[in-house]
């Protein structure tokens, strides 16, 4: 394949391989601009995602303070509940201070479940292949009462990646499209037959040269 290409390539015109070599540029140029569009937005979007779970659980978090504080597993339970309103939390729990679990939520038709315990998570937010999980304090007079978790699915991410996707691949053939174009017209304008006129003064510079050449060759006396 590497021998080919080079002798595929030499053996075509200059407007093809002027065609060619503009239409490789913009591909290349075009796809390392969406590369880089990709990681950013998605890098974003993952940001605003956590920053969002986050002060859900935050507030969240501040309401649950008081059954926390007096493990009401009722009153913890009222508290998750109100997680329903939110269509990408799929789990959430309350646990007290000493680790035992006081209330828990799961999305009806999560099938994973909410199987963790505070003692395996330390305080942050992770990313594995389908959720994120936020892990906060819950804060009583400025000293820990208890931790909450929550887990977000990661539809939003991936839908956005997919209109990305769509978006540039329909951008790349429109881009794709209109540099062949404007390559085939550059090269048939740069590379276009001469004109009659231009033949003409061809001809007629070839044929100056000619008699000048003719008129500085030396000629040979015949012997006598």
């Amino acid at each position: 394949m590497r021998t080919r290409f080079p002798s595929w390539y030499r053996r075509l015109s200059l407007a093809r391989k002027f065609t060619i070599a503009t239409l490789l540029t913009s591909t290349v140029t075009l796809v390392i601009v969406c590369v880089v569009l990709a990681a950013f937005d998605y890098s974003t979007s993952r940001a605003r995602t956590t920053r969002e779970v986050t002060v859900l659980a935050d507030v969240l978090g501040a309401d649950a303070t008081a059954p926390v504080a007096f493990t009401d597993s009722k009153g913890a339970a009222d508290t998750l509940a109100a997680l329903a309103a939110d269509a990408h939390i799929v789990t959430g729990q309350l646990f007290t201070k000493d680790g035992r679990r006081l209330a828990t939520y799961v999305r009806r038709g999560w099938q994973r479940g909410a199987d963790r315990s505070v003692a395996d998570l330390a305080l942050g937010a992770f990313f594995d292949n389908e959720t994120l999980r936020v892990v906060r304090p819950v804060v009583l007079d400025g000293q820990p009462a208890g931790t909450i978790v929550l887990e977000s699915d990661l539809a939003d991410l991936t839908t956005r990646l997919e209109r990305f996707a769509v978006i540039a691949t329909i951008v790349a053939l429109v881009t794709f499209a209109i540099a062949l174009w404007l390559s085939r017209v550059a090269a048939a304008l740069a590379y276009a037959p001469l004109g009659p006129r231009s033949r003409r003064r061809v001809w007629c510079a070839s044929a100056t040269s000619t008699t000048s050449a003719r008129r500085r060759r030396p000629t040979t006396r015949s012997a006598s």
